[in-house]
């Protein structure tokens, strides 16, 4: 789960840079604060679903998930 939590957080960085945001940016326009996105980028946190649709909105992008269901045929 750390290691999902890590890759996530690198990719939200990457969007938000992506955007010229700062941390502090996009904090205000999450309506939570700096320190909360740096532990999000980080992987010290996991955010809810619906959180994770914010800030997709916030970031203008489209929130894709893909679940792989993979059958054990042994």
């Amino acid at each position: 789960m750390e290691k999902i939590r890590k890759d996530l957080g690198i990719q939200i960085r990457k969007l938000r840079m992506s955007k010229e945001m700062t941390q502090s940016n996009l904090a205000e326009l999450m309506g939570c604060n700096q320190e909360y996105i740096s532990k999000l980028e980080n992987g010290l946190v996991n955010p809810s679903i619906e959180y994770l649709i914010h800030i997709a909105n916030v970031l203008n992008i489209d929130l894709k998930c893909d679940f792989i269901l993979k059958s054990n045929n042994n």
